[in-house]
């Protein structure tokens, strides 16, 4: 089969052009078309394909929590963007840190961190946060990564090797 296709491909002159001489044919689409169809893909496939979509829906989430008095979370922001988006399907956080992280849709990262960073912003300003039993939360909180990744105090790794070595004079008597 891969055979007669070569055989055909030879047998026309316009394959036998090289790139660039008059009569050359490309033997693949466009790339003009090959972007058309990953496009349409990408935008059947992605939960918000344009960064507008998502941060119409997040902004939404903000202010949904700023009108009930409500303080914003990561998991709030995931169930809103779950509950809110045209396609109806679910953001994990899973999901929500891949984002974060450039690792799907890196388009989205940009918007998805400055959502973070709105969380972010609440926790180290709002008075809330400053109210007996809140002040653990908020501490917590500013530890997370994508929240600040702050820490209190530095861990030191310590790797101490002590290697013992005896003299001739030591036998296995001395250790009983």
């Amino acid at each position: 089969m891969a055979d007669e296709a070569n055989k055909k491909r030879r047998g026309n002159p316009a394959f036998s052009k090289k790139k660039g001489e008059p009569g050359y044919l490309e033997n693949r689409d466009t790339v003009t078309g090959q972007l058309a169809r990953s496009k349409a893909a990408h935008e059947a496939v992605s939960i918000f394909p344009h960064v507008e979509d998502f941060q119409t829906v997040a902004d939404a989430y903000f202010d949904d929590c700023d009108a009930r008095g409500v303080l914003y979370g990561e998991a709030g922001l995931a169930l809103y963007l779950s509950e809110h988006n045209r396609k109806g399907r679910t953001v994990t956080l899973t999901t929500l840190r891949a984002w974060y992280d450039g690792e799907r849709c890196a388009y989205l990262q940009d918007a998805v961190q400055m959502a973070y960073l709105r969380i972010q912003d609440q926790v180290e300003t709002d008075e809330r946060y400053r109210e007996k039993g809140m002040v653990t939360r908020g501490i917590f909180l500013q530890k997370q990564t994508r929240l600040g990744g702050y820490q209190d105090k530095i861990e030191q790794k310590n790797d101490t090797t002590v290697r013992i070595v005896h003299g001739d004079s030591v036998d296995d008597s001395d250790f009983k």
